[in-house]
């Protein structure tokens, strides 16, 4: 702790912080929007006057409202602060000065990580005198004031270092907050649809466990626990040990997005990312498995969802940067370089594909493990997923090999997916469709990206061996 406190990059924006108007004008803003709360909570009595025994049984209700106001007011502050870590350094053009010091890429992010935590605390220290009013109202202890803030702490801690992730592959401040915002409104959305959906259902608490709101309420209302393999696990246990797992995955994506030669290849952030989704898998699954058979429907609605997600993601798993022997290894051995095992969970963006299919092959394992759902079953629903992987992959390692860049791939796959969405409304136009894989993995769509893509990839290979002859 003494390391990290005595970082000289959170000692120089601290300095930087108190000298600007920045936090002078935050504070008040946000202190007034809690008072506005307060005032309105009191106002909502039916009593004639102040009266503490009237309003004791809407002060938990009360103090919950307060926790999703500061969660939103501290949590836009903390997107900001995080999206614009390392953009005003690039900006500034004072960013190469910072990989010139002595400070390793780990204490880079854990600087800007801690100013900006800092500043959160302080912000969020100065509404204690706003909370303290609600205790008047009588009704609540110490606990159901402490705890829930300790959990917005860890909850802004990951928001950070998530806005800090996406500073590092951003180069102006303005296009970093933009897609800090665009992505912590789609995350609120997510956790907050998750947090209502387990508080009408509690075999879903173990989905929603990531959701603060859930937590808190849990923690000022009712504390239901997680029910795994018969035991009773308090929830907070697993929001804290999700949390902190994700922290230390963003601090591992941080160190690798700065390490822009790759000269040190970190392994840590596919290990933390395939432990991390498999023990929320696991915790989901064994949590409505304790209230409900899981089935073969709950099967197809997992993969589903993650069928979605993947349509969403596959490209981000090839984005990266190659070294000049990296790329030579590609151009000769493109196949073999993305199935190579020996990379597979090291920062190398050739095996992303493959760290993909591993990822899923693993959550399948949780699932049969985990239930009584027979496997095969389960691993039909797998070779779903990879089916629709496999000619993708093939399209991500044309453009490789033609030199397109990560934009270009992504625009290119984004562009793909449009086609393919149009193409699959043109065909089920006047039909009904049950599920996501009936509208999407049909067989006239599917066989004809089997054949660009295979047609892409051997035409770019030939070229490329053509060129490498020629130049050798």
């Amino acid at each position: 702790m003494k390391d990290l406190l005595g970082n000289p990059l959170v000692i120089k924006q601290l300095r930087e912080e108190m000298r600007s108007r920045k936090i002078f004008f935050l504070v008040p803003v946000y202190i007034a929007i809690l008072s506005a709360i307060a005032l309105v909570a009191v106002g909502s009595s039916t009593s004639a006057t102040f009266n503490p025994v009237t309003l004791s049984s809407n002060a938990k209700l009360t103090l919950f409202s307060f926790v999703v106001a500061v969660s939103i007011l501290l949590g836009l502050i903390a997107l900001i602060l995080g999206a614009a870590s390392f953009t005003t350094e690039k900006e500034r053009n004072t960013y190469e000065l910072l990989e010139l010091t002595p400070l390793s890429y780990v204490q880079l992010v854990l600087g800007k990580f801690l100013h900006s935590l800092i500043i959160i605390g302080l912000i969020l220290f100065s509404s204690l005198p706003v909370f303290s009013t609600l205790f008047f109202m009588g009704g609540l202890t110490y606990l159901d004031l402490v705890l829930p803030l300790l959990y917005l702490i860890l909850f802004f801690a990951v928001v950070i270092l998530a806005a800090i992730c996406i500073s590092i592959g951003s180069n102006r401040t303005i296009i970093g907050i933009i897609l800090s915002l665009l992505v912590g409104f789609v995350s609120y959305i997510s956790l907050a649809i998750l947090g209502s959906s387990a508080y009408r259902e509690p075999a879903d608490v173990g989905y929603a466990v990531l959701s603060p709101w859930l937590v808190i309420w849990r923690q000022i209302f009712a504390p239901v626990p997680l029910k795994i393999l018969g035991a009773n696990i308090p929830v907070w246990i697993v929001y804290c040990a999700l949390y902190i797992l994700i922290g230390w995955l963003f601090v591992a994506w941080g160190h690798n997005a700065l390490d822009t030669r790759k000269l040190q290849r970190n392994p840590r952030a596919r290990i933390l990312g395939l432990i991390l989704i498999n023990l929320y898998a696991a915790t989901a699954i064994l949590c409505l498995n304790s209230y409900r058979p899981f089935t073969p429907k709950h099967v197809e609605d997992l993969y589903q969802l993650l069928f979605a997600a993947l349509m969403v993601t596959v490209p981000f798993f090839v984005m990266g940067v190659f070294t000049e022997q990296d790329e030579k290894r590609f151009r000769q051995k493109p196949l073999r370089q993305t199935f190579h095992f020996g990379n597979l969970f090291l920062n190398h963006p050739a095996t992303g594909p493959f760290y993909l299919m591993v990822l899923l092959t693993t959550i399948s394992l949780n699932v049969v493990l985990c239930t009584a759902v027979p496997a095969k079953v389960v691993f039909g629903a797998l070779f779903i997923l990879i089916l629709w992987v496999f000619p993708w992959l093939l399209f991500f390692i044309a453009m490789r090999l033609a030199g397109i860049q990560a934009r270009g791939i992504l625009v290119s796959y984004i562009l793909g997916i449009l086609l393919v969405i149009l193409a699959s409304a043109f065909y089920h136009s006047g039909k009904s469709t049950s599920s996501i894989f009936d509208y999407f993995l049909i067989t006239p769509i599917l066989t004809s990206i089997y054949i660009a893509s295979h047609a892409t990839f051997l035409v770019v290979r030939l070229r490329v061996s053509q060129r490498l002859r020629q130049t050798g």
